[in-house]
Protein backbone atom coordinates (compact mmCIF):
# COMPACT_ATOMS: atom_id res chain seq x y z
CA UNK A 1 0.00 0.00 0.00
CA UNK A 2 1.89 3.30 -1.04
CA UNK A 3 -0.68 5.84 0.64
CA UNK A 4 -0.80 5.97 4.31
CA UNK A 5 -3.14 9.14 4.28
CA UNK A 6 -6.04 9.84 2.18
CA UNK A 7 -7.64 13.81 2.15
CA UNK A 8 -11.38 14.17 0.85
CA UNK A 9 -12.59 17.30 -0.49
CA UNK A 10 -16.51 16.80 1.07
CA UNK A 11 -18.71 18.97 -1.38
CA UNK A 12 -18.90 17.61 -5.00
CA UNK A 13 -17.13 14.50 -4.05
CA UNK A 14 -18.42 12.63 -1.00
CA UNK A 15 -21.37 15.23 -0.58
CA UNK A 16 -24.21 16.24 -3.11
CA UNK A 17 -23.86 19.66 -2.18
CA UNK A 18 -25.62 20.67 -5.83
CA UNK A 19 -29.08 18.64 -4.21
CA UNK A 20 -28.56 20.44 -0.63
CA UNK A 21 -27.94 23.75 -2.22
CA UNK A 22 -31.41 23.92 -3.94
CA UNK A 23 -33.07 22.55 -0.96
CA UNK A 24 -32.02 25.20 1.08
CA UNK A 25 -32.11 27.83 -1.70
CA UNK A 26 -35.93 26.72 -1.69
CA UNK A 27 -36.85 26.78 1.52
CA UNK A 28 -35.56 29.92 2.04
CA UNK A 29 -37.69 31.65 -0.65
CA UNK A 30 -40.70 29.89 0.79
CA UNK A 31 -39.89 31.30 3.96
CA UNK A 32 -39.26 34.04 2.44
CA UNK A 33 -42.17 34.07 0.06
CA UNK A 34 -40.06 34.76 -2.87
CA UNK A 35 -40.20 33.38 -6.06
CA UNK A 36 -37.63 30.46 -6.23
CA UNK A 37 -37.60 30.89 -10.37
CA UNK A 38 -35.22 28.77 -12.64
CA UNK A 39 -33.35 32.06 -12.87
CA UNK A 40 -33.23 32.88 -9.40
CA UNK A 41 -31.38 29.88 -8.74
CA UNK A 42 -28.80 30.48 -12.42
CA UNK A 43 -28.43 33.89 -11.03
CA UNK A 44 -27.51 32.72 -7.80
CA UNK A 45 -25.26 30.02 -8.88
CA UNK A 46 -23.62 32.39 -10.94
CA UNK A 47 -23.06 35.20 -8.22
CA UNK A 48 -21.83 32.32 -5.58
CA UNK A 49 -18.78 30.74 -8.05
CA UNK A 50 -17.72 34.21 -8.98
CA UNK A 51 -17.71 35.43 -4.77
CA UNK A 52 -16.49 31.63 -4.09
CA UNK A 53 -13.31 32.28 -6.40
CA UNK A 54 -12.73 35.53 -5.00
CA UNK A 55 -12.65 33.86 -1.44
CA UNK A 56 -10.39 31.05 -2.44
CA UNK A 57 -7.77 33.68 -4.28
CA UNK A 58 -8.09 35.58 -0.64
CA UNK A 59 -9.77 38.55 -1.95
CA UNK A 60 -12.56 38.47 0.44
CA UNK A 61 -13.01 36.81 4.02
CA UNK A 62 -15.85 34.19 4.77
CA UNK A 63 -17.44 36.31 6.76
CA UNK A 64 -17.91 38.51 3.18
CA UNK A 65 -18.78 35.61 1.60
CA UNK A 66 -21.63 35.13 3.01
CA UNK A 67 -23.92 37.76 2.19
CA UNK A 68 -22.00 38.24 -0.49
CA UNK A 69 -23.55 36.67 -2.62
CA UNK A 70 -27.29 37.50 -1.96
CA UNK A 71 -26.40 41.25 -2.00
CA UNK A 72 -25.11 40.95 -5.88
CA UNK A 73 -27.82 38.43 -6.57
CA UNK A 74 -30.54 41.06 -4.51
CA UNK A 75 -28.97 44.37 -6.43
CA UNK A 76 -29.72 42.27 -9.85
CA UNK A 77 -33.27 41.18 -9.13
CA UNK A 78 -33.78 44.43 -7.30
CA UNK A 79 -35.31 42.69 -4.16
CA UNK A 80 -34.78 44.89 -1.45
CA UNK A 81 -34.03 42.48 1.63
CA UNK A 82 -31.24 42.16 4.39
CA UNK A 83 -28.66 40.33 2.29
CA UNK A 84 -26.89 39.85 5.71
CA UNK A 85 -30.55 37.91 6.88
CA UNK A 86 -31.15 36.06 4.27
CA UNK A 87 -27.36 34.58 4.41
CA UNK A 88 -28.23 33.27 8.31
CA UNK A 89 -31.06 32.31 7.48
CA UNK A 90 -30.04 30.00 4.12
CA UNK A 91 -27.10 28.87 6.17
CA UNK A 92 -29.38 27.50 8.39
CA UNK A 93 -31.18 25.78 6.01
CA UNK A 94 -28.01 24.47 4.34
CA UNK A 95 -26.64 23.15 7.34
CA UNK A 96 -29.11 20.88 7.79
CA UNK A 97 -28.97 19.27 4.30
CA UNK A 98 -26.78 16.18 4.34
CA UNK A 99 -26.61 13.79 1.54
CA UNK A 100 -23.74 11.47 0.23
CA UNK A 101 -23.41 10.52 -3.33
CA UNK A 102 -23.86 6.91 -4.26
CA UNK A 103 -21.07 4.73 -3.45
CA UNK A 104 -19.13 7.33 -1.09
CA UNK A 105 -20.17 5.62 2.04
CA UNK A 106 -19.25 1.92 0.83
CA UNK A 107 -15.81 3.93 0.11
CA UNK A 108 -15.27 5.45 3.25
CA UNK A 109 -16.63 2.46 5.60
CA UNK A 110 -13.78 0.14 3.10
CA UNK A 111 -11.32 2.07 3.82
CA UNK A 112 -11.84 2.94 7.53
CA UNK A 113 -8.94 0.94 9.47
CA UNK A 114 -6.81 0.36 6.50
CA UNK A 115 -5.73 4.51 6.05
CA UNK A 116 -5.82 7.50 7.87
CA UNK A 117 -8.30 9.72 6.80
CA UNK A 118 -9.05 13.20 7.05
CA UNK A 119 -11.64 15.62 5.33
CA UNK A 120 -9.91 18.95 3.65
CA UNK A 121 -12.94 21.37 2.59
CA UNK A 122 -12.99 24.91 1.92
CA UNK A 123 -16.75 26.38 3.80
CA UNK A 124 -18.02 27.78 6.39
CA UNK A 125 -17.43 26.06 10.29
CA UNK A 126 -21.16 25.62 11.48
CA UNK A 127 -22.43 24.54 8.17
CA UNK A 128 -20.01 22.33 7.18
CA UNK A 129 -19.73 20.64 11.11
CA UNK A 130 -22.98 19.68 11.21
CA UNK A 131 -23.98 18.69 7.28
CA UNK A 132 -21.00 16.13 7.87
CA UNK A 133 -22.02 15.62 11.49
CA UNK A 134 -25.42 14.29 10.08
CA UNK A 135 -24.26 12.04 7.68
CA UNK A 136 -23.32 8.44 8.19
CA UNK A 137 -19.39 8.93 7.48
CA UNK A 138 -19.16 11.26 9.90
CA UNK A 139 -17.41 9.20 12.50
CA UNK A 140 -14.82 7.45 10.06
CA UNK A 141 -12.51 10.16 9.96
CA UNK A 142 -8.94 11.37 11.64
CA UNK A 143 -9.58 14.90 10.96
CA UNK A 144 -12.22 17.62 9.43
CA UNK A 145 -10.14 20.32 8.61
CA UNK A 146 -12.14 23.55 7.34
CA UNK A 147 -10.85 26.37 5.87
CA UNK A 148 -12.33 28.76 7.91
CA UNK A 149 -11.50 27.47 11.38
CA UNK A 150 -7.86 27.02 9.84
CA UNK A 151 -7.94 30.88 7.96
CA UNK A 152 -6.19 29.18 4.80
CA UNK A 153 -8.54 27.68 1.55
CA UNK A 154 -7.59 25.42 -0.76
CA UNK A 155 -5.84 25.82 -2.54
CA UNK A 156 -3.32 27.56 -0.44
CA UNK A 157 -0.64 25.47 1.25
CA UNK A 158 -1.28 26.07 4.49
CA UNK A 159 -4.63 24.40 4.81
CA UNK A 160 -2.29 21.13 3.82
CA UNK A 161 0.33 21.66 6.08
CA UNK A 162 -1.80 21.96 9.12
CA UNK A 163 -3.39 19.01 8.06
CA UNK A 164 -0.27 17.02 7.49
CA UNK A 165 1.28 18.26 11.15
CA UNK A 166 -1.59 15.76 12.68
CA UNK A 167 0.25 13.30 10.92
CA UNK A 168 3.47 13.16 12.05
CA UNK A 169 6.31 11.01 10.50
CA UNK A 170 3.99 10.79 7.35
CA UNK A 171 6.28 11.74 4.52
CA UNK A 172 3.97 13.94 0.87
CA UNK A 173 4.71 10.81 -0.80
CA UNK A 174 2.11 8.63 0.94
CA UNK A 175 -0.56 11.50 0.91
CA UNK A 176 -2.92 11.24 -1.38
CA UNK A 177 -6.02 14.01 -1.84
CA UNK A 178 -9.17 13.35 -3.83
CA UNK A 179 -11.24 15.99 -5.40
CA UNK A 180 -13.66 16.87 -7.78
CA UNK A 181 -12.53 20.96 -7.89
CA UNK A 182 -9.60 21.37 -10.34
CA UNK A 183 -8.26 24.31 -8.50
CA UNK A 184 -9.17 24.01 -5.36
CA UNK A 185 -8.64 20.70 -4.94
CA UNK A 186 -5.55 19.43 -7.62
CA UNK A 187 -3.76 22.25 -7.93
CA UNK A 188 -3.71 22.73 -4.24
CA UNK A 189 -2.22 19.13 -4.25
CA UNK A 190 0.35 19.37 -6.54
CA UNK A 191 1.41 22.84 -5.37
CA UNK A 192 2.00 21.37 -1.60
CA UNK A 193 3.95 18.42 -3.28
CA UNK A 194 1.11 15.38 -2.71
CA UNK A 195 -0.18 12.99 -5.02
CA UNK A 196 -3.99 13.98 -6.85
CA UNK A 197 -7.34 12.06 -7.81
CA UNK A 198 -9.41 14.47 -9.92
CA UNK A 199 -13.07 12.86 -9.16
CA UNK A 200 -14.88 13.55 -12.72
CA UNK A 201 -18.16 12.04 -12.39
CA UNK A 202 -19.63 13.96 -15.48
CA UNK A 203 -16.46 12.94 -17.67
CA UNK A 204 -15.68 16.85 -18.45
CA UNK A 205 -12.89 17.60 -20.78
CA UNK A 206 -9.82 18.86 -18.45
CA UNK A 207 -8.25 21.91 -20.53
CA UNK A 208 -7.53 23.58 -17.58
CA UNK A 209 -3.60 22.63 -17.46
CA UNK A 210 -4.14 21.14 -13.89
CA UNK A 211 -3.22 17.33 -14.59
CA UNK A 212 -3.82 14.93 -11.21
CA UNK A 213 -2.19 11.57 -11.03
CA UNK A 214 -5.51 9.78 -11.04
CA UNK A 215 -8.90 10.53 -12.94
CA UNK A 216 -12.31 8.67 -11.41
CA UNK A 217 -15.69 8.98 -12.90
CA UNK A 218 -17.02 6.76 -9.73
CA UNK A 219 -15.87 7.65 -5.95
CA UNK A 220 -15.67 3.72 -5.39
CA UNK A 221 -12.66 3.72 -8.03
CA UNK A 222 -10.48 5.24 -5.18
CA UNK A 223 -10.50 2.28 -3.50
CA UNK A 224 -7.89 0.24 -6.06
CA UNK A 225 -6.06 3.58 -5.94
CA UNK A 226 -5.38 4.20 -2.12
CA UNK A 227 -5.19 0.82 -1.05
Amino acid sequence: MKYKVALFDADGTLFDYDKAELEALQDTCEFLQLECSINFIELYKKFNSGVWRDFESKKIDTQTLRWKRFQLLFDELKIDIDPKYVSTLYLDYLSQKSYLFDGAEELIKNLYQRIKMSIITNGISEVQRRRIGLSAINNFFDHIIISDEVGSPKPESMIFEKTLKFYKGIEKNNVIIIGDNLESDIRGGINFGIDTCWFNPNKIENDSGIDANFEISDIRECLEIIY
